[in-house]
């Protein structure tokens, strides 16, 4: 995995992208429920697991994944983490102030996005977890060497539509996306916001299964 410099994509510097027209919302993501979330089994993978989602890509797709840094915001109020549009990210309200807000891409080596990214920090966690702020945040948490130890919480997974993602994506929605929470010594320390690019159907194929043909019965 390669960090690259700062690159000037995200036009709007004080905003995140959040899903809009959403048309589907899971927050129950117990191993019953999960199976009824319409997606493919890769698909599935990728926004239910508690993998490291760049380490997950670089094995799914063979591709050198690069993180893309575009910015960095803190220390933040809780007023000044709304968006433009006045919306606060869901389940930031466990985290204690003041924040930090980092966004980041993951991109193919040939620039292709794969994924947007923001996360939402504790100030003291973040300058305690991210040693290498311009690596990917799995690179630096769960380090074997940094001998952390945190876990994944997977809050939300939705889907819906955004005109700023397509345009960073290059490509329509919907999109999927989720929320969740890494946990360290018994409390969240940062609560990430990823939503995936349909440039990983060249990979994975399209995100929902395709419906089962009806049986035919066979009349003696």
């Amino acid at each position: 995995m390669e960090a690259r410099e700062e690159e000037t994509e995200i036009k709007h510097k004080d905003d995140w992208y959040p899903l809009d027209q959403v048309t589907f919302v899971s927050r129950d993501l117990s191993v019953p429920k999960v199976r009824d979330i319409p997606l493919t089994p890769l698909w599935k993978l990728l926004l239910c697991g508690e993998a490291s989602v760049t380490k997950t890509l670089c094995c799914l797709t063979g591709e050198l994944v690069q993180c893309d840094v575009q910015q960095t915001l803190g220390p933040l109020s809780l007023e000044d983490i709304e968006n433009d549009s006045g919306l606060f990210p869901p389940f930031v309200e466990s985290l204690r102030g003041p924040y930090v807000r980092r966004t980041a891409i993951l991109k193919t080596k040939e620039g292709s996005t794969l994924l947007y990214a923001v996360s939402w920090w504790m100030e003291d966690a973040y300058h305690r977890f991210m040693v290498d702020p311009k690596q990917p945040i799995g690179s630096n948490v769960f380090n074997p060497a940094a001998k952390n130890e945190v876990y994944r919480d997977v809050k939300q997974v939705e889907s819906g539509h955004s005109r700023k993602l397509e345009k960073l994506f290059r490509k329509p929605g919907p999109f999927w996306g989720r929320f969740y929470y890494i946990w360290s010594g018994g409390e969240p320390v940062t609560l990430i916001y990823e939503v995936f690019s349909p440039h990983l159907e060249m990979y994975f194929g399209s995100p929902s299964p395709k419906p089962e043909k009806p049986s035919v019965k066979t009349v003696k």
